[in-house]
């Protein structure tokens, strides 16, 4: 068992994630926003308790967070990977592992594999990206081994209210839903399957940097996630759609996950229609 350093443990993902590493048996360094460790201060983050392994979740999480405050959104992905990577090296940690995104851009077959071409749609896939690449240099150059999770359309409890499944939950029992684009394709994975990913790849052994999908392997649009929910819900409002596309919209995403289930031993086991189940009965 590892002691971890896990940063943005009070987010989506980590307040899931904290829990399921201490039961792996692993000590863990939780770090929660800024109140706790400004990661774009390098001196705050070198001062921080030496750990074998870091978890690396924080930072701007969405495409939204770069289109409001870019600036801000850059410094902290960028920079923020980078003075924990320097922190990773000084304190000769064994592992770091990074919460990397969807990279691809709009694909040239499907299923998406870790081999096709990275052209990233947005400025907030394309810094993810950067700090995979800062991690597999610093892989080389530091001997340390490093995994980049690329996680796909994770949703679960907990998730920010502005995101599509929140949306659609917030409006399913009303009279009215009121949506944007009901064609692009998704690949949802529900954040427990990711907090599991996140906690095999702390016992990766091979190759010394690698790469993974992290999805269901299937996709649905917008318009059948609509229709499954009406229908787990039990209620039929009017669905109206604005037809509004977003800049850079990709319209249909679904992960390869072979790679993650033939080297983490790694297998999504929450299907949609449970997790959506589960969130209703919830709201």
């Amino acid at each position: 068992m590892a002691k971890i350093l896990l940063t943005g443990a009070s987010g989506f993902i980590g307040t899931h994630l904290y829990p399921a590493l201490q039961q792996a048996g692993h000590e863990v360094v939780a770090l929660a926003g800024r109140q706790a460790v400004n990661l774009c201060d390098a001196t705050a983050v070198a001062a921080l308790p030496p750990c074998e392994v870091i978890v690396h979740l924080a930072g701007a999480g969405n495409p939204t967070d770069f289109d409001r405050d870019p600036a801000t959104s850059w410094e902290v992905n960028v920079a923020g990977t980078l003075h924990l990577l320097n922190y990773a090296r000084a304190c000769q940690a064994q592992h770091f592992i990074l919460a990397s995104t969807y990279v691809y851009g709009a694909p040239e077959h499907l299923p998406v594999s870790e081999e096709h071409p990275v052209r990233p749609p947005h400025a907030y896939p394309r810094s993810k990206y950067l700090c995979e690449q800062m991690l597999a240099q610093f892989v080389k150059d530091a001997g340390l081994r490093g995994t980049s999770l690329r996680i796909f359309n994770v949703y679960g409890p907990g998730q920010s209210a502005h995101m599509l499944i929140p949306t659609l939950l917030r409006q399913v029992f009303q009279a009215q839903m009121q949506l944007q684009n009901p064609v692009p394709r998704r690949d949802f994975v529900h954040v427990h399957d990711v907090v599991q990913a996140f906690v095999a790849a702390c016992a990766r052994s091979g190759e010394a940097y690698a790469t993974y999908n992290i999805g269901s392997g299937s996709s649905l649009s917008v318009a059948e996630l609509v229709d499954l929910l009406l229908r787990l819900a039990g209620t039929q409002p009017t669905v109206t759609y604005s037809q509004q596309v977003r800049s850079g919209e990709v319209n249909e995403v679904v992960a390869d996950i072979a790679k993650a289930a033939r080297e983490l031993g790694w297998h999504p086991s929450v299907a949609l229609e449970q997790g959506l189940q589960e969130l209703l009965c919830a709201s």
